[in-house]
């Protein structure tokens, strides 16, 4: 079966969907980019154009967002609108929300950069096989992965690593940089 070019609303498959519902204690309250095929199931479904997920107000606690992955021409926006729509949403909901989104595994994008390396998200799992969508009749041409928002980024990495692929943090603990040692290291690849 070939895939349709322009097609933007692939449905996650069950074996990512469950054990997402399942890290969500059973329930998801949102899915801002259903379709009438989801099998998310989610409390409350945006379904494209009676509601619009990057515009509408995210209700519920628990999202999880499988966003359009190419340019919408209709609405001129891309998958960069719907990072900065999740970040959004996570950081100004004063930590009662957790997010989990399906991506592209375009790690070195601006939209990752953005809103996942650099300050934004609190885990990744990088998923360890090509993820089938629904109605696809192959795995994906990419890499795809979880980026998880919220308060509980150890129990994302217990949960989805290794069952799912590998779970990284988006924070780390740098260690103060002594400026001798600095210094040091400099002068010692200089002579290298």
């Amino acid at each position: 079966m070939a895939n349709p070019v322009n097609k933007n609303d692939w449905c996650s498959p069950p074996e990512i969907v469950e054990p997402v519902r399942a890290f969500f204690g059973g329930s998801i309250d949102l899915d801002p980019c259903s379709n009438p095929n989801s099998t998310v199931r989610a409390a409350h479904e945006f379904i494209y154009p009676e509601q619009n997920g990057l515009t509408d107000p995210w209700v519920g606690r628990t999202a999880y967002v499988n966003p359009p992955y190419s340019r919408d021409k209709t609405q001129g926006t891309t998958i960069y609108d719907w990072f900065k729509k999740m970040h959004s949403v996570a950081r100004m909901s004063m930590l009662d929300k957790e997010i989990i989104a399906l991506v592209p595994g375009a790690y070195e994008t601006k939209a990752w950069r953005n809103f996942v390396w650099y300050g934004g998200a609190d885990a990744v799992c990088l998923l360890k096989k090509r993820t089938k969508f629904l109605g696809a009749g192959c795995g994906a041409k990419f890499p795809t992965a979880l980026i998880y928002w919220g308060e509980n980024a150890e129990r994302f990495a217990r949960h989805f690593d290794p069952s799912l692929g590998m779970v990284i943090p988006t924070s780390f603990p740098f260690p103060e940089v002594n400026d001798e040692h600095a210094t040091q290291a400099a002068g010692d690849l200089a002579l290298s």
